[in-house]
């Protein structure tokens, strides 16, 4: 039984002579058990908490949970600080409350990997849920391991979209070339752009990828987009390349025929038959 018992009874309310021989009890050295542990990070006043947490030599991390459900950041860094490790199953936890704790947790340590009580990777739960602030603070971390089937949900789901690209440099499967039209279809250039230079390694020197880049790289930036736009004498570009060009010059910077930006195929027209042309010659490539 603990020492605190004998001196008094742990309350959220506390007079100064009983915060102060609390205080007295933690920094000569005799630590509070668990459960007491619990009622002073989850119960008393925060500043007296943190002043038992700043004067204990050490704090077991089964007390984080404690912490993490009250939601004050400045206690919380403060019990991190003096735990050994950060417990696999507190994953559980900071992924149900604000970021910041799933933050500090993976900077300590935390496997980003590893399989929730749902049976869902942290990433999984984030994107199925549109958890978009846990989401980026996953795919900034290099042990993050991001699967095909969650990638192809990213890009399926348009609020996910913006984290195509990131995935993508956290990717562990293999790159295929049907993932080109995938992207195309979402409208994910920095994903495509990534995706390009992978089986660039395997394809590079054949005609049919040749022709393939050929039609996915603007001519202008000299980069692969996705948001493209067709001229009358069928040339893609990437829509914002071109439209500056246009406005500035008039004509088809191609061809140098006369141009105007009434004259320019909107992706939403053409993406059917473009998309239909590359399928075709991604069968060709194997």
């Amino acid at each position: 039984m603990s020492k605190l018992k004998n001196i008094f009874r742990l309350k959220q309310t506390m007079t100064e002579t009983e915060t102060e021989t609390l205080l007295n009890y933690i920094q000569k050295g005799s630590l509070p058990t668990q459960q007491e542990w619990g009622i002073i990070l989850s119960t008393l006043h925060v500043q007296i908490a943190l002043k038992c947490v700043r004067y204990a030599h050490h704090i077991e991390s089964r007390c984080l949970r404690a912490v993490i459900k009250r939601q004050h950041q400045r206690l919380f860094q403060e019990v991190v600080r003096k735990i050994t490790a950060i417990p696999p199953n507190i994953i559980n936890v900071v992924m149900s409350v604000n970021s910041f704790y799933l933050y500090t947790c993976l900077n300590r340590g935390l496997d980003p990997n590893q399989v929730m009580a749902n049976n869902q990777t942290p990433l999984e739960y984030a994107c199925r849920n549109y958890c978009l602030q846990h989401i980026q603070v996953l795919l900034s971390s290099n042990k993050i391991i991001v699967h095909k089937n969650i990638f192809s949900f990213m890009l399926r789901q348009i609020q996910l979209r913006q984290f195509a690209g990131m995935a993508f440099k956290r990717y562990n499967d293999d790159v295929t070339p049907n993932m080109i039209v995938e992207i195309l279809a979402a409208n994910v250039s920095e994903a495509l752009i990534c995706v390009m230079e992978k089986l660039e390694e395997k394809y590079k020197g054949k005609q049919i990828w040749t022709e393939i880049c050929f039609m996915l790289k603007c001519p202008i930036s000299l980069e692969y987009s996705t948001d493209l736009v067709k001229t009358p004498s069928n040339h893609y570009f990437d829509k914002e390349c071109l439209l500056v060009w246009v406005r500035n010059h008039q004509n088809n910077p191609l061809t140098r025929e006369q141009l105007y930006e009434s004259d320019l195929i909107d992706r939403s027209t053409f993406l059917p038959q473009l998309v239909n042309e590359i399928n075709q010659k991604i069968k060709r490539l194997a």
